[in-house]
């Protein structure tokens, strides 16, 4: 669950905040061969493995259609899954990049 504050032009916008995520860590195997999925769990529960924090960012261009409808494209990069290494003492990510389209309609 993301909150962004968005900077908005004419067509671009930009936006960075923070993410929230909940993780079940459920892993799901589907077996083509078998037409079979099966479900275990793949670390250990806890709420400190189940809500991870991270950083997001997005670029974008927005057009209007018509009065109530906009398409836009969208690049975005978060990092999530920030933990610590007790070993060495590093800080490792977890990077998502995403590109995107969609439409937006106003009531």
């Amino acid at each position: 669950m993301p909150l962004l504050f968005r900077y908005e032009r004419k067509y671009l916008y930009a936006s960075l905040g923070g993410t929230i995520d909940y993780y079940s860590h459920t892993k799901w195997i589907w077996t083509p061969e078998e037409d079979t999925i099966e479900t275990s769990n793949w670390r250990p529960n806890g709420i400190s493995n189940s809500i991870k924090f991270g950083v997001m960012t997005s670029v974008g261009v927005q057009f209007r259609i018509s009065n109530k409808m906009d398409v836009f494209f969208e690049a975005n990069v978060s990092a999530s899954d920030i933990f610590r290494d007790p070993v060495n003492k590093k800080y490792y990510f977890f990077w998502n990049h995403l590109l995107g389209t969609g439409v937006t309609f106003k009531l």
